[in-house]
């Protein structure tokens, strides 16, 4: 309603326009579907993606949107890499645009997605913490359902993981990718405990920490690699951080020798982690010695990042088109006279290298003026939540294209956000990275 008052995005205090209350509800709701979709569904990920962004546009004023979408510098960055998708359709080999067009199906709800977050903006820490419970939920829910199956097939399973095969994930969600929101949902959620205040109910802390306890235990069963290194090396990283600056130096020293011991007793005591740790040992020893890196996992990725760098070579300032990565990734595997076969040949699975063989030097410039703007802008306040957010995707994007699918983009837009927004309502007690 008109006269009333909500927090922007740094706790400047905003005037309410014409349904702007119902419209951030909606946007909410997206948000609480994108969290329970992420693992579980794509057309629920897709349906809560696009009611975030119809409720940012939805507001009006127009005048006012675009006020408050130009204040937003970190929404603005990411719309910038959209915009260099729709012009690289200048420079495309490809004449029917195909693959173009579905780039930019894959980058637009980037834009629009942030667009509709910053016009609206933050949510109280009370919903966030709400959100990043849903996320668990879901995340344990598949977890669950996916260690049942390894259980009652772990013969099968266990030989798949000793080839550099991954294990299945229940309902059929990327096992990479299921390893990046599981390890961000268990990190967030100890975040959430250690706020004042219950969020359902009276205990439900012990709860809640009792199921980041299982799905911890669930990654180990599950192995995949990407995952466990992000959640290791964030945790490592904020937790001394953090005990460091409190001066709690033996702390610091239990949290490392904590986190030594786990996937030692892991390998001695799971199977398929121990499956996973040999395979990953004989997969990078067999290709730095040279060996055939065919069906390695780490083998056939480095092979990759190494070619998307020879095709940069002959394409630096513009890159050769994220549309045609695929097909001149290919002429350059056959040009460096690849050991892979070409059922082998992949994209780089990192997303700067991806950028920078698609969109050259000014691709991968953007993507790293986008991505570290806020960590280096005084002008915007962060939380400790953000920082865990921050440091999770950077290590997820250092393993994995994750702007380039579906789920990668779902999971950016809301937890991105949220995220950052978090410092606009809350000064956290504990120190300041």
């Amino acid at each position: 309603m008109q006269g009333e008052t909500r927090i922007g995005w740094r706790g400047e205090v905003l005037s309410l326009q014409k349904n702007e209350r119902f419209l951030h509800h909606l946007s909410y709701g997206g948000i609480i579907v994108c969290m329970a979709g992420l693992v579980t569904s794509p057309a629920l990920l897709s349906l809560g993606v696009v009611l975030i962004m119809l409720a940012g546009l939805a507001l009006l004023p127009l005048r006012e949107q675009w006020r408050r979408f130009v204040a937003h510098k970190p929404a603005i960055f990411f719309s910038i890499l959209v915009l260099l998708q729709l012009f690289s359709g200048l420079w495309t080999r490809d004449v029917s645009l195909h693959g173009w067009l579905e780039e930019l199906k894959i980058k637009a709800p980037l834009f629009l997605g942030m667009y509709g977050l910053a016009v609206l903006g933050p949510f109280s820490v009370q919903k966030v913490r709400i959100a990043w419970l849903v996320l668990l939920a879901a995340t344990f829910l598949v977890g669950s359902g996916t260690v049942v199956d390894y259980v009652l097939h772990s013969a099968e399973i266990n030989e798949r993981i000793k080839v550099s095969k991954e294990i299945e994930v229940w309902l059929g969600c990327n096992h990479i990718y299921f390893s990046i929101v599981m390890a961000f949902a268990i990190l967030s959620n100890l975040w959430s405990i250690g706020q004042p205040g219950q969020l359902l109910f009276k205990g439900d802390k012990w709860l809640i920490g009792i199921i980041c306890g299982l799905c911890f235990l669930e990654m180990h069963v599950l192995t995949t690699r990407t995952g466990l290194v992000g959640l290791y090396l964030t945790l490592v990283i904020v937790g001394l951080i953090l005990l460091l600056k409190q001066r709690k130096f033996l702390l610091a020293l239990g949290l490392i020798m904590a986190l030594t011991a786990v996937p030692v007793a892991g390998y001695v005591g799971l199977a398929s982690f121990r499956h996973r740790i040999d395979n990953t040992v004989m997969d990078v020893t067999e290709y730095f010695q040279g060996k055939d890196p065919n069906y390695l996992s780490i083998g056939t990725r480095l092979e990759s990042w190494k070619t998307a760098f020879h095709l940069w070579q002959s394409h630096p300032i513009k890159g050769v088109g994220m549309a045609d990565l695929k097909p001149d990734m290919t002429d350059q595997y056959v040009k460096d006279d690849t050991k892979l076969c070409p059922e082998n040949f992949q994209l780089p699975h990192n997303q700067f290298i991806q950028n920078l063989a698609g969109w050259g030097i000014v691709g991968f410039l953007l993507l790293t003026l986008a991505w570290f703007y806020p960590v280096f802008s005084k002008s915007w306040p962060k939380s400790i939540i953000f920082w865990v957010f921050w440091l999770n995707y950077t290590l997820a994007m250092m393993g994995e294209s994750t702007m380039e699918r579906q789920v990668g983009i779902g999971f950016l837009i809301p937890c991105y956000m949220l995220s950052l927004g978090v410092a606009s309502f809350a000064k956290d007690d504990a120190p300041k990275f």
